[in-house]
């Protein structure tokens, strides 16, 4: 395995990698719930191919995340991992971000701005970029033994506007490295 000192850290090439899940919403969102498509096998988000090879190096340029509801119009953070934590994954109940067993793999977390109707009217976007006041965006990475890293996506306010059976899609603008 070639270490990050010897790597070579020019852009190998960009890619939008993405995930999306259907939210449960079983009821009203409290501070910091975990927003995931079940109430008790909730899952990671995996945005496959973050890298090129395992263990390597990218860069987040851009976030955006997109609502099929017009209704969902909060701020979100994305917590992100190199291997699959082991916290809380579960929809509308309280984010444990981040455990101590899951340190190591801890990346750092996105904050989304709150999400506006688009022009169209038919969903609700937000995206984080370097001028967005504290997205944390660029966002360094090294991914794990996959190419791969994983979310858990939380509201950090309360929010009663939820949707049943919405989509939510999360789409990252990488740079990967060689």
């Amino acid at each position: 395995m070639v270490t990050p000192t010897q790597r070579s850290l020019q852009i190998v090439d960009g890619a939008e990698i993405s995930a999306t899940k259907s939210l449960v919403a079983a009821g009203n969102y409290g501070d910091d719930d975990v927003l995931s498509e079940s109430t008790s096998a909730g899952t990671v988000w995996t945005f496959s191919g973050a890298s090129l090879q395992p263990g390597g190096m990218g860069k987040i340029v851009k976030a955006v995340l997109v609502a099929e509801t017009t209704a969902l119009v909060v701020a979100l953070d994305l917590f992100l991992y190199n291997a699959a934590p082991t916290c809380n994954l579960n929809d509308n109940v309280v984010s444990d971000q981040v455990l101590w067993a899951d340190r190591a793999a801890f990346l750092g977390k996105i904050t989304f701005p709150a999400l506006a109707v688009d022009v169209a009217g038919a969903a609700a976007v937000t995206q984080a970029v370097p001028q967005t006041a504290a997205s944390n965006i660029p966002f360094a990475y090294v991914t794990g033994a996959a190419k791969d890293i994983y979310g858990v996506l939380t509201s950090p306010a309360a929010f009663t506007n939820e949707a049943a059976g919405e989509d939510i899609i999360i789409k990252l603008l990488v740079e990967r490295y060689g």
